[in-house]
């Protein structure tokens, strides 16, 4: 197992990040584990930096949130940063409600049909075929 008193560590941290804890993060790992060296990193340095560029605009989309962050030549811009609390799950929230109401299809999880495939003279083409699943919880369902 590798000693943590004997390896540098570098940790991310999210673009918007309070400075106290930042702070006790950094206090707790030197005092308990007593860790030898640490660089914190904001995630929106690193995304810019791993698609080869010092400079751009990253824009995390996660699940309840959506944060555009600027970065300057390996710096996040602070003052800049725009967080707005709509994410992928709002949208498919969204999308879904807009499938089903306004084009009046039904939107299913994968597990609920199979596609049989055909090849009538040359013409590819498949048919959904209905899968019973009666046991599935209805929160699994949703969430699929």
């Amino acid at each position: 197992m590798l000693q943590p008193k004997e390896t540098p560590l570098i940790l991310t941290e999210g673009s918007i990040h309070c400075k106290d804890l930042r702070l006790k993060l950094t206090e707790f790992l030197f005092e308990k584990y007593n860790v030898p060296a640490l660089f914190l990193c904001k995630d929106s340095v690193l995304s810019s930096f791993a698609c080869g560029r010092s400079t751009a605009l990253v824009l995390d989309c996660g699940n309840n949130r959506t944060v555009a962050s600027p970065v300057h030549d390996g710096y996040a811009l602070q003052k800049c940063i725009i967080k707005h609390d709509i994410g992928g799950a709002t949208i498919s929230n969204m999308l879904q409600e807009w499938l089903s109401k306004e084009m009046g299809k039904e939107v299913r999880p994968r597990f609920t049909f199979s596609k049989v495939h055909k090849n009538l003279d040359g013409q590819e083409s498949f048919e959904l075929k209905h899968i019973a699943a009666p046991n599935i919880d209805p929160t699994y369902y949703k969430w699929c």
